[in-house]
This record gives structure tokens, C-alpha cells and sequence, in this order.
């Protein structure tokens, strides 16, 4: 994911320049985040994978249907409760063994491949973004990490390809809108981020914790348009 796209956003708007260093944690809404974290990377084999952002069924259903879970899906559910505590390496060990159960799984993949992202490892986050659309090619959460991944980097053009790849495949799932609205925004685009997150706003639950930062940013990307001459015919 080399090249950057042309038009600075700077000489629209300096108010959204913490985004690329801010990023929305698609397991639990939360903003965290992104700088690379000082840390020993493990060294082991099965290292190469991600996590899912599937609905979660309540805590009371996955404790009654706990007995009919496989033991990878035990680490998968796990791993992804570690990773909503931000408990990255126990979240990462409970993956890592979820794939070395049932290797096959491109949902894994794709779900470590987050974590690792979150956790500061690229490269290691591509290698299982890829392996999930080896697997699945309509994986749309590998798609959405290599949108998250080329939004990090600045290419918010390939951020653009990947995040509208994850929306064709998942149009229900606000938090693509979201991200590809921050997107079009970097990308010197705040009408297009406009129409993205107001229908973020439709799809996000009443409740949903993410639905005030994507109105915060509603009003970053509206405030940037009134400053933009109106569209040419």
C-alpha cells in the first residue's frame, strides 16, 4: 500500500487531523489508539492470522450454548471478549489456538489479522488479511482491516477500494460507512463522508456507544463542506 493520495486535506479542514492516529475499535466501539506500541513480538508459527467482527449473541445465550461450541470456537469467543477488555496477548493467544484448531477458518484470520493491527503489527496483520481472502474472498472483514491498514498508512485511496469491497459484501454493518466516510474526508472529499455517515446513523442500534463519535463527526465533516465552493454542475 505505497502511494498517498493528492489533495491535502489541510486546506479544507485542520479539526480531523487526530483521525489518522484515532481509530474506532470495531469490536467494542470504542476510540483508541493506533500508535505502534513498544513491544516483544512472540515468536511462533501459527502467528499469521485475525478477528472477526461478527454480532455477538448476549452473554446469558453464549454461556447456554457453550457446551455445543468446538474448542476452536471457545478461543475464537475468548479471544474476542480479551480483545473488547484490550487485553491484546491473551486475546492473540486464544486466536492464534483457534486457528491452529481449525486452520480453515477465514473468519480467525481475518479477526487476528484486526487484533494484530490494533496491537501495532502490520505486516503480520496483512499476512492474515490475505490469508482470510485465500480462504474467503467475500471475507468482508479482511477487506475492512486492509481498509483500517491503508487508512493507518495515509493511502486513503486504497483505504477507499478496500472499505467499499467490505461494503458490498456487508451493507448492514455501520462501522464500514464510518471508516470509509473518514475516507472520503482525508481524501479531500467531506460531502461524500457526509452521505457515508448519516448512513452509519441509520444502521447503528439506538444504544450503540458508536453512534455519538460518528455525530461528532458528522459535524467535523459538514462544517468542512461549508468551507468548500458548492459543486460544479
Amino acid at each position: 500500500m505505497g502511494g498517498h493520495t493528492a489533495a491535502s486535506t489541510h486546506s479544507i479542514s485542520t479539526e480531523f487531523d487526530t483521525l489518522p492516529s484515532r481509530t474506532l475499535c470495531p469490536a467494542t466501539g470504542d476510540v483508541y489508539s493506533t500508535r505502534k506500541a513498544i513491544r516483544r513480538r512472540r515468536k511462533t508459527a501459527a502467528f499469521q492470522t485475525c478477528i472477526p467482527m461478527t454480532e455477538r449473541e448476549p452473554r446469558q445465550s453464549r454461556k447456554q450454548a457453550s457446551r455445543r461450541l468446538t474448542v476452536a470456537e471457545r478461543h475464537y469467543e475468548r479471544g474476542l471478549d480479551e480483545l473488547s477488555k484490550d487485553r491484546l496477548s491473551q486475546a492473540l493467544a486464544d486466536l492464534d489456538q483457534a486457528i491452529a484448531q481449525n486452520p480453515r477458518n477465514a473468519e480467525y484470520y481475518a479477526a487476528r489479522g484486526l487484533a494484530l493491527l490494533r496491537d501495532g503489527w502490520e505486516a503480520d496483520a496483512e499476512q492474515d488479511f490475505a490469508q482470510a481472502l485465500r480462504l474467503d474472498a467475500t471475507q468482508w472483514l479482511a477487506h475492512y482491516g486492509r481498509g483500517m491498514l491503508a487508512f493507518k498508512e495515509g493511502d486513503f485511496t486504497a483505504a477507499l477500494d478496500h472499505f467499499s469491497r467490505a461494503q458490498r459484501l456487508a451493507p448492514q454493518r455501520p462501522e464500514i460507512y464510518v471508516y470509509r466516510a473518514a475516507s472520503f474526508f482525508r481524501a479531500g472529499n467531506p460531502r461524500e463522508a457526509i452521505a457515508d455517515v448519516e448512513v452509519a446513523l441509520t444502521l447503528f442500534e439506538p444504544r450503540d456507544r458508536r453512534r455519538e463519535q460518528a455525530g461528532q463527526w458528522l459535524e467535523i465533516f459538514r462544517r468542512a463542506a461549508s468551507r468548500q465552493p458548492p459543486a460544479s454542475e
